[in-house]
């Protein structure tokens, strides 16, 4: 059975969702909207209604294998730092598309080092960031589909659900 993240990956190759995720960040950057600021964590304001139309594109582009996997999630880590604020912003809209980006990310692929960034946020986020990110790491653990992809994080799995059970202001 081919999954819908594999086809989509395979109509959008690394290359071009790269480069889209350039283009939509650079809607979203305060400063001077360069490519460069885009990769290098620049301060984005989510506010303007571009950029909310962009955050919505970039969470579709997070369907199926993560593009650009070495420097968007390990090396520079670009989008996880682009996620991070996305999911820290004030604005309910925002913060939802980006739970659902994470969710896309996280079911569609087996990558430890985003795994372990989703459940690091947990615990370090700001209190913004750390509910969104527990639901979506909570819906794909529950899922089922990835069930055999994360059985090694069980036990980090249940230890971070005690930890947001006990902090009442949370979930």
């Amino acid at each position: 059975r081919i999954s819908a993240g594999a086809v989509y990956g395979e109509l959008f190759r690394d290359e071009v969702r790269t480069d889209l995720f350039t283009l939509f960040s650079q809607w979203c950057i305060a400063g001077d909207g360069s490519e460069s600021s885009a990769r290098s964590g620049s301060e984005y304001n989510f506010s303007p209604p571009l950029a909310r139309i962009a955050v919505r594109a970039i969470a579709a582009l997070c369907r199926g294998p993560i593009f650009d996997h070495e420097n968007s999630v390990e090396n520079g880590a670009y989008l996880l730092r682009w996620l991070e604020q996305a999911l820290s912003c004030r604005e309910e809209g925002v913060r939802r598309d980006a739970k659902r980006a994470v969710v896309l990310l996280l079911s569609d692929t087996a990558s430890d080092a985003l795994f372990d960034w989703a459940v690091s946020l947990c615990y370090s986020g700001s209190s913004l960031t750390r509910s969104p990110i527990f639901l979506s790491v909570a819906s794909v653990l529950l899922s089922g589909d990835r069930e055999q992809t994360f059985a090694s994080h069980r036990v980090t799995s249940i230890c971070l659900a005690l930890h947001m059970l006990a902090d009442e202001d949370e979930v």
